[in-house]
């Protein structure tokens, strides 16, 4: 049995559950729509090509394997995950910044 809900900007969707989440090919369609941009971010967060391929592939694997999300975050969840996985390759101390100490010649480890 399906249901139609009838939404404040008068559009009507599916109340199937299947109908308005993402599938393994959508996930794929938008991955090759955005393979620039998502690999940008990739080697943009992990500085290296090689890293950012293997970033870039394990996201496309861990999203074939999680739970659907609705269609209209797909792309935002995408992101997140190349996010998440490009994180993993770096440690806390790695992450470290250097600061002046102004006024001094020492230098503060955060």
């Amino acid at each position: 049995m399906s249901r139609t809900i009838t939404l404040a900007a008068g559009k009507e969707q599916s109340a199937r559950p299947d109908a308005r989440y993402a599938t393994p090919p959508d996930y794929c369609r938008i991955f090759q729509e955005d393979m620039h941009p998502l690999y940008l971010l990739a080697f943009l967060l992990t500085t290296n090509h090689t890293r950012a391929e293997q970033c870039y592939v394990e996201s496309m694997e861990n999203l074939i394997k999680v739970n659907p999300v609705f269609m209209q975050a797909a792309r935002s969840w995408i992101k997140r995950t190349v996010i998440q996985n490009a994180f993993k390759w770096f440690s806390v101390s790695q992450l470290s910044c250097r600061i002046e100490m102004p006024g001094t010649n020492r230098l503060s480890v955060v």
